[in-house]
């Protein structure tokens, strides 16, 4: 059986408000995962403890940029209010994300020896939807 796969190469990240974000290197996220709830008690009679899946947290989604000052610009004014945004993360053979989310932060790095880049943290808010391409 041979092997399928998609490159991430042309993966768009847009927000309603925010637009397109230029020079994206790599997306990882959202990263969402269940909180694990301790129902373990004194009837419990392994010795074990029990657990019941609680919570979902949708995550976060990080971004990492090639850094340019209007992209740092942006970064800080959006880390300085409290406003969200839907946020899309369009894949090259069309499945997308949608979320909402906020940005939670953001951090350069600055090598002597080669480009600055920057990365920027968003905080997922509710239910992260996939859309599978069609």
């Amino acid at each position: 059986m041979p092997s399928t796969g998609t490159c991430g190469f042309g993966t768009t990240f847009k927000g309603t408000t925010a637009g397109t974000v230029a020079q994206v290197r790599d997306i990882r996220g959202p990263n969402q995962t269940a909180e694990d709830v301790d129902i373990s008690n004194n009837d419990s009679t392994s010795g074990y403890k029990e657990f019941v899946k609680g919570m979902i947290d949708g995550g976060e989604v990080t971004l990492d940029l090639v850094y340019k000052s209007a992209e740092g610009t942006r970064a800080e004014t959006a880390l300085a209010t409290t406003t969200e945004d839907a946020w899309t993360i369009t894949l090259p053979e069309g499945s997308k994300w949608v979320f909402n989310g906020y940005v939670k932060g953001w951090t350069f790095d600055t090598p002597y020896r080669g480009e600055i880049t920057c990365s920027l943290t968003l905080k997922v808010n509710g239910v992260p939807d996939f859309q599978a391409a069609v």
